[in-house]
């Protein structure tokens, strides 16, 4: 167990009953760890860790064991940007066994549950909850692990690997297991003809039911690929330059191909 700096806890045994009152009480531009336990229980609150609060880490007790969730969303007046539960800016921001939600459903369109523009931020073992939008990947270095944001219901939706909101949008997926809930076409259209001849969509040497390439689209854009410099150059070790500052995150991964 990490030793934490400051508990939380709804029963009062901690220093505070809500994440916001811990993370205020970070000191700013804090050069070391500054670990917040939070106890197992259900805190209904949006939660910010802003640019001043640098390598804060949240501990919980365990996906669905510790939930921070709150239900801001597009419907009632926020953008997908302000809709965040937690939202995350401040450097060097890692957390794990905890679940993230965003409870506001279908009907409110764009929720986040999680924002992040924290460079070398770490995710592990937690769980991201929400409809629409639900991880919202902003910007920097950033690393997940045994993270879950997708409870499928196959027989209802269809799942596909992405899409192109942008003109350039780039993605690899890359010796993964991709399970039957992928579409066979793989990636779905974002309006016509949209971005198809600009966008960088790539597949590496995958496995599982998922991973058959067969009835893929067939974009100017995208390509399933057996070269292996291009597969490595978003490496943990090459992407987001993983090795120099993961091994102090005590989080496993992998720096290159296996």
């Amino acid at each position: 167990m990490v030793r934490a700096d400051l508990v939380v806890a709804k029963d009062g045994t901690g220093n505070f009953t809500k994440v916001v009152e811990a993370v205020a009480a970070v000191p700013d531009n804090s050069r070391r760890r500054f670990v917040i336990y939070i106890k197992e229980g259900t805190y209904f609150e949006n939660v910010e860790v802003n640019k001043t609060k640098t390598n804060v880490m949240f501990v919980g007790d365990g996906i669905r064991k510790t939930v921070i969730k709150a239900n801001q969303n597009i419907v009632n007046g926020w953008t997908t940007f302000r809709s965040a539960t937690v939202a995350v800016v401040g450097n060097g921001f890692l957390a794990r066994d905890l679940t993230i939600e965003n409870y506001a459903g279908p009907s409110k369109h764009q929720a986040v549950a999680l924002r992040v523009g924290s460079d070398r931020s770490a995710f592990y073992r937690c769980a991201i909850v929400g409809y629409q939008d639900t991880l919202y990947v902003h910007s920097l270095r950033q690393f997940y692990s045994q993270c879950n944001d997708l409870v499928p219901v196959k027989s209802r939706f269809k799942t596909y690997l992405g899409r192109p909101w942008k003109e350039y949008s780039r993605t690899m997926y890359m010796q993964s297991r991709i399970d039957d809930l992928v579409d066979p076409a793989g990636w779905v259209k974002w309006e016509g003809d949209f971005a198809l001849k600009t966008l960088y969509y790539r597949e590496y040497m995958n496995r599982g039911a998922g991973a058959d390439t067969s009835k893929r689209v067939t974009w100017p854009g995208f390509r399933v690929t057996r070269n292996e410099t291009e597969a490595a150059q978003v490496t943990v070790r090459e992407f987001i330059q993983g090795e120099e500052w993961l091994n102090e995150t005590s989080i496993p991964y992998r720096g290159g191909l296996s």
